[in-house]
């Protein structure tokens, strides 16, 4: 095949210069053996500062290069040589799945390009066909110049235009072989035979709708091609060529005759006996149909000069006079001799945007005369149209050697020049298909990969974390099984947009193929955040699709790996990921599964506990305990924080510091809050008709419940229902919380403060408050945090901050309170020093509704007669 290739081409070859740029010493050496007795010359360089040293001193017909070089890579050697010549052909080669450097290559223009391994056949067509133009230029030229001499005959004309047809011709056919294949796969020992879906697909029948048997394939070629197919698949099973080649027609499934281009390979065993034949169907209906209309234009050309639109043209220096022949003026759309052409009128016909390029190219073929004048440009008709022309020339000279003509031809390329637009906008759509599917139009398995690459590249130099979802619905075999692919389909379709609204725009979704689908998480902070898209893509298939008024209730299992966790590299996330899909339909589907046990284990239990939650809101099993606030210098009780505890049915009394952040962050916290605030509102109202009057009672509520529009509406609802005095209800706010948005809590916080209910904050010291904003909130109480109260009075920046605290609280004539005292000496430091609202252990912990009445009935006169046996503590 290769000997065959190299002797067609031959002629061309050895005209041409070739520069090969390759730091590969190996790679350099096969091909420069391959090149050196093929070729006129040949030139090396081992990287792109010496090519590009090469090629200023040498000018070759052509370029090959490597991209990936040390000093100067492929990319930014063609940026220079383009600066040094914009039309010197250049072929680059590059390794797989390096999309990134082909594009930037595609977008400097280069004619071709290869990946490694390099196929020697392809090798030779790439750098043939890069060159041949230049070639028939080179021929072109000489016949022009004939031309112009001998006033040109319409014969030479038309055998320019062909050969200009039969470039075309080859660029087109080139650019309709980039298609899908079918696959056959022939057992010669027992005839039984395989054809992939995509090979049914091309006749139009579903992959249930074809036999997997021979006659199914011969049966539906044309009767005229059946003879020669089955002499080349004899030729070949009998080893008289190396591989099968034969274009023939075949029937499509609505009656009509498609081309197509089948390729095929006999194997054979170690007798030499053939015992397989395996291939490829590609559709090339397509380009046989243009090649038709490529003939049909070729006789039209023979039949009429004006088709060739090949004008002649003469450009008197002296006298500024154009002499145009007929076909000029017409490829100007002017009547022949219609008028005197000049220099100037020739300008009028070339749009701005092409006029100055013209002007130059002309400059520069009159000072150096080693330039041709050769330009493509557009000409604007009287009546407004645009043709797009090839023109080019070359000077005369007088007896002196002084340039006083310049000569040569145009030529109407519009027809060329929009197909290769077109063949263009193709090139982007298919580069499109190649890495989109084409059910859900998500990335497919090709870009997937490509982005996950370098995704991990991201991630291992910012020394961030990523996470990669394999994804796989439940039982979607039954759905394609019994209801059909147009379902199954519309099903994939309808799950690709409700996992895609459950991402954020910057992570990529991917259909790998079936119904197994892919995501990329990039920056991920936490593995919580991983575990809410998770539950979140499970909880959004919760609905069911209808579909052709049908409900289906659709669940999926999701596997995840975390880079670097769970590997380095793609193929191992993409494992593990796999692999943790699977114990997730192992555990009983519709769940999501780490790679990594203990994750895994962490995110169940969150989900876990949000369904326990949501149940215990709805069941009601929460409690409010209630502890007693003391004024150090009497022993009475003068107030009580309501504190909301979890009873689980199962699981007994669970602490707040498991639960309410897991509120906080689901929104659970407004009903609980809601909850706690209605409780404990009715049980002080109940303590005064019994006649207790225990003091203010504290409520601790989230930011998000006082965010709440109607939070003041209700909590005076409340109130005015139990017919309580606001005046005795406190709402203790945390600080960190409210000094997230302190300008929006001044505002909130005023509207409760003019209800009369007063306003305190706890934990007060940890939340780094502004004195500004402390000033202008409408507070009532400072709690001082108990982190500072632990090691008093023996720690000295304890002692300092507390002493602060109640200095700043005394300051402002607010209230202070400290909150966690458990020992006898924090009380003394802290009366000592101007607090005297004591709340801790040391007086009592926080209980029950029914054991707090003991002590309103008890002596207060010391804390000393306080039971602690039997008293609820903080789980």
């Amino acid at each position: 095949m290769l000997k065959n290739i190299l002797e067609e081409r031959s002629k061309v070859l050895s005209q041409i210069s070739i520069l090969y740029v390759e730091d590969d010493q190996d790679t350099l050496r096969i091909i420069s053996d391959f090149l050196d007795d093929r070729i006129a010359t040949l030139y090396t360089a081992s990287d792109g500062e010496e090519g590009l040293v090469s090629f200023k001193k040498h000018l070759p017909d052509i370029v090959v290069s490597d991209i990936r070089m040390p000093r100067l890579d492929g990319i930014e050697m063609v940026k220079e040589i383009r600066k040094i010549d914009p039309d010197t052909p250049v072929m680059i080669i590059t390794a797989h799945n390096d999309n990134d450097n082909l594009m930037k290559a595609i977008e400097l223009g280069v004619n071709a390009y290869l990946t490694k391994p390099i196929d020697l056949i392809k090798f030779i067509k790439q750098v043939y066909n890069a060159v041949e133009p230049l070639v028939l230029k080179r021929e072109l030229a000489e016949k022009n110049s004939m031309l112009i001499e001998l006033n040109g005959t319409l014969k030479e004309k038309l055998l320019v235009k062909t050969d200009e047809l039969d470039h075309l011709k080859d660029r087109l056919e080139l650019a309709f072989s980039g298609t899908n294949d079918g696959i056959w796969d022939l057992n010669l020992l027992d005839n039984s035979i395989y054809y992939s879906v995509r090979w049914k697909e091309m006749l139009g029948y579903r992959d249930d709708e074809i036999e997997n048997v021979p006659e199914a394939r011969y049966e539906r070629v044309h009767p005229d091609d059946i003879d020669q197919v089955w002499q080349d698949i004899y030729d070949n099973i009998n080893r008289k060529t190396e591989l099968y080649e034969n274009e023939h027609r075949m029937q499509h499934k609505d009656g009509r005759w498609i081309w197509i281009l089948d390729r095929g390979k006999t194997e054979y065993d170690a007798s030499g006996k053939p015992i397989r034949m395996i291939g490829t169907h590609t559709d090339i209906t397509e380009k046989k149909e243009i090649e038709t209309r490529l003939r049909e234009s070729e006789k039209n050309l023979l039949l009429a000069q004006e088709i060739a639109h090949l004008g002649n043209w003469a450009w008197n220096f002296e006298t500024d006079i154009l002499e145009w022949s007929d076909e000029t003026f017409r490829i100007f759309g002017e009547e022949p001799q219609s008028f005197v052409p000049t220099y100037d009128k020739f300008l009028e016909y070339i749009p701005k945007e092409d006029r100055q390029n013209v002007i130059e190219a002309v400059a520069e073929t009159l000072k150096d005369d080693t330039k041709v004048y050769d330009i493509i440009h557009q000409i604007t008709h009287q009546d407004g149209t645009r043709k797009f022309v090839h023109e080019q020339g070359t000077l005369r000279y007088d007896v002196n050697k002084r340039p006083v003509k310049m000569m040569g031809t145009i030529l109407d390329v519009t027809k060329h020049t929009l197909i290769e637009q077109r063949l263009e906008e193709q090139k982007r759509a298919l580069h499109h298909q190649a890495n989109h599917d084409a059910l859900t139009g998500l990335p497919n398995r090709i870009l997937f990969n490509d982005r996950l690459f370098h995704a991990i590249e991201r991630a291992r130099r910012s020394l961030n974390k990523l996470a990669v979802f394999f994804i796989d619905l439940d039982q979607f075999k039954q759905i394609n099984d019994s209801l059909g692919h147009d379902i199954g389909d519309e099903v994939l379709r309808r799950v690709s947009i409700i996992f895609k609204n459950s991402l954020r725009k910057q992570d990529t979704l991917a259909r790998m193929g079936g119904d197994e689908f892919m995501v990329i998480l990039e920056d991920v902070k936490d593995t919580e955040d991983v575990s809410l898209v998770a539950q979140k893509m499970l909880d959004n298939l919760h609905e069911p699709l209808i579909i052709k008024g049908n409900p289906f209730f659709i669940s999926c299992s999701i596997g995840i790996s975390l880079y670097p966790n769970d590997g380095g590299v793609m193929k191992t996330l993409i494992q593990n990921a796999d692999a943790a899909m699977y114990k997730s339909k192992e555990m009983g589907r519709n769940i999501y599964q780490y790679y990594t046990v203990e994750m895994t284990e962490r995110a169940y239990e969150r989900v876990l506990m949000e369904a326990n939650l949501r149940n215990a809101i709805k069941n009601e099993e929460f409690m409010v305990f209630y502890q007693p606030q003391f004024n150090a210098l009497n022993g009475r009780i003068v107030g009580l924080e309501a504190l909301v505890r979890w009873n689980h049915p199962e699981l007994g009394v669970i602490s707040p510091a498991r639960f309410l952040p897991l509120a906080q962050e689901t929104d659970m916290i407004l009903e609980i809050d809601q909850w706690v605030m209605k409780k404990a509102i009715k049980q002080m109202s109940r303590w005064h008709h019994k006649g207790y009057f225990p003091g203010r009672i504290t409520l601790n509520v989230s930011m998000k419940t006082l965010y709440k529009s109607d939070v003041v509406a209700n909590l005076e609802k409340v109130i005015e229902r139990h017919g309580c005095i606001a005046g005795n209800i406190e709402l203790e706010i945390t600080e960190d919380h409210m000094m997230k948005d302190p300008e929006k809590s001044i505002a909130v916080l005023q509207r409760i403060n003019e209800m009369g209910v007063r306003l305190a904050i706890d934990d007060f010291g940890t939340g780094y408050s502004s004195l500004a904003y402390l000033k202008r909130l409408p507070l009532d109480k400072l709690k001082i945090d108990q982190a500072f109260i632990r090691d008093l009075p023996y720690d000295d920046d304890d002692v300092a901050i507390t002493r602060s605290i109640i200095a700043l609280a005394n300051s402002l004539k607010l209230d202070v309170i400290a909150e966690g005292v458990e020992k006898e000496e924090q009380k003394e430091f802290l009366v000592n020093n101007g607090c005297h609202i004591i709340q801790g252990y040391l007086y009592a912990r926080p209980m029950p509704a029914e054991k707090l009445e003991e002590l309103f009935n008890g002596p207060l006169q010391s804390p000393a007669w306080i039971p602690n046996e039997g008293v609820a503590d903080a789980v």
